[in-house]
This record gives C-alpha cells, structure tokens and sequence, in this order.
C-alpha cells in the first residue's frame, strides 16, 4: 500500500459535483487513501451537511472564505497536498489560484469537468473561460490535472432543454440529426469516484489531462433507456442538424453572451458528435475500486425504478 495519504481540501461543494465527490471522498473505498479531515471550503456548511450523512466533526473540517478576493483561502490551503476546485464557471477563480499557488500542493485539479475541449473543434471557443482558466493555473506552476468526463448522464434525463427529453413539451424528445449519433456520458457518481481516485495518486504518475466516460449513448439509446425506466415511450421531435449546428458555431465562433446561448452552443456540440472522449483513463482511476455505472442505471435510479 502506498505510503502517499493527501490532505485534500474541496472548494465549490455546493454545485452539482459536491455531494458526489464528497460522498467519494468519505466512503469505505477512498477514505482510508487520504489523510482526514477533508477541508471544505463554503460559507454555506448547511446545505452539503443535509445531503451527505456521512459528515462527522473527525472527517471534515469547514473553512469560510472569499473566493473573490481570496480572504481565508490561505488558512484553508495551508499544508495541503490537493486542491479540488469545483467552482461553476460564472464566478472568478483567480484569486483561488493565485492562493492555490502560494499553497504550493502537489495536486490543482481544476473545474473542467465536462467536453474534451481540445477536441471540440468549431466550438473550442464555447469552452474559453475553462481554458483560460486552466491556462492560469498551469502558468502559476501548479500541477494541474484536468478531467475530462464528458455530459453528466443525469443531465440528459432531468434538463429537458439540454438533450430534449420531456422537450419541447413533455412526453416528447427533441433531437438534431441521426438518432444513432454517438455520445460519451460519465454519471455523477461515477464523476465523483473518478475525482476521489485521482486525488489519492502519486501526483508524478499522473497526465494532464485525464478521460473518461461512464457510457456510449445516442439518441436512441436515450430514449429506450427512458422507456425502459419509466414505461413511457417518448414521441420523437427530429429536427435537421443543420438547424442546431449553425447556431451554436456561430455562438461558439463570437463568444456565448448569455447563459442561453451556451445552451445552445451545448446542443451544437452534442449533437454534431463533438462530445467524445477517448475514455483512455478508464481503467486507470478505476482500477479495481469501483466500476462504471450504465446509462440505463443511471435511468432507472433518476426515474425512480431502482
């Protein structure tokens, strides 16, 4: 067993990636990899103490912070091996990079979760605030290791204006182009146990970029894994590609001006087969700790047939 157990401190715990890494972080299969407590950086401890029951006074410890003028973030950084930052896009992260690199950890890994930018082609410049962002924290020294999961499985189900499933209306599924088109997707869960394994490793033995995806899904398999969950067949919406695709590149191509045209630059991406990933790093996290969750799981958890 590796003599390597980090201090890991957590930044952005009440988004949508909180309550799953956390939950990583203090199950049977992580918590005996890290040195206790977590640190949990929020000005809110009440809401991820109401969903993640395993909290006690020994395994986490909570720090308050301004993560827009860095206030507090040196005190919780202090003496750590791993930053996770798991702050949304639309707040700034440069002053919680600029305390990550005075901390001086092993390990930055920064919130990129989601498309293989790299790979994105006409809608790299959708993603540039992510890439900026990782760009900084590079250039400030810090080894940052991105993880590229790909949609979140569960958004596909729940964020009907996201992949068209109860949309436009519900009991209908809206989709762009050949429902056969292929589409990497990492549950929540999964997306959490991939983070708590990354964050035990050896920071030397690990890549810059980090791929994975839980599942292969389409349009298709979408909507079968929707029926099978629920037993309700969804009445299918095509549209042509092109009606999706030209909007969202030329959104990518001027910048998204609002939380809508990222949407659509979204569905763009989706549907015109850019959001891929190699899953290379698969086996890698997972090695023997826990296994990819199917999509159709994923449905019969979200939809309420377990």
């Amino acid at each position: 067993m590796s003599a390597y157990k980090p201090t890991v401190a957590i930044i952005g715990i009440n988004g949508a990636i909180g309550v799953h890494a956390l939950n990583a972080f203090l199950s049977p299969t992580f918590s005996s990899l890290f040195t206790l407590p977590i640190r949990i950086v929020t000005r809110d401890p009440s809401k991820i103490k109401a969903n993640v029951p395993a909290i006690t006074d020994d395994n986490v410890k909570f720090y308050s912070a301004n993560i827009a003028t860095g206030e507090g973030l040196a005190t919780a950084f202090e003496g750590v091996d791993v930053i996770v930052n798991l702050l949304g896009t639309e707040v700034p992260h440069t002053a919680v990079i600029e305390a990550a690199a005075a901390a001086k950890p092993k390990l930055y890994i920064p919130s990129e979760f989601g498309t293989d930018i790299p790979a994105s082609g006409p809608y790299l410049n959708l993603f540039k605030v992510k890439t900026d962002v990782v760009d900084l924290a590079r250039s400030k020294g810090l080894k940052t290791v991105s993880i590229i999961t790909s949609a979140f499985s569960e958004w596909f189900l729940t964020v009907p204006a996201f992949a068209g499933v109860n949309f436009p209306e519900p009991g209908q599924f809206q989709y762009y182009g050949d429902d056969s088109v292929e589409i990497d997707v990492t549950s929540l869960v999964d997306v959490g146990n991939v983070i708590a394994s990354v964050a035990s490793k050896d920071p030397d033995t690990l890549p810059d970029d980090i791929r994975v995806a839980s599942d292969v899904v389409s349009p298709r398999k979408i909507s079968d894994a929707y029926t099978a969950a629920t037993g309700q067949k969804l009445t299918d919406v095509a549209l042509p590609l092109e009606e999706i695709v030209v909007p969202a590149r030329n959104i990518a191509r001027e910048g998204p001006k609002s939380g809508n045209d990222f949407l659509v630059g979204l569905r763009g991406v989706l549907y015109d087969h850019y959001l891929v990933s190699s899953h290379e790093h698969n086996e890698f996290v997972s090695n023997g700790l826990f296994e990819f969750t199917s999509f159709t799981e994923v449905a019969k958890h979200v939809l309420g047939k377990n």
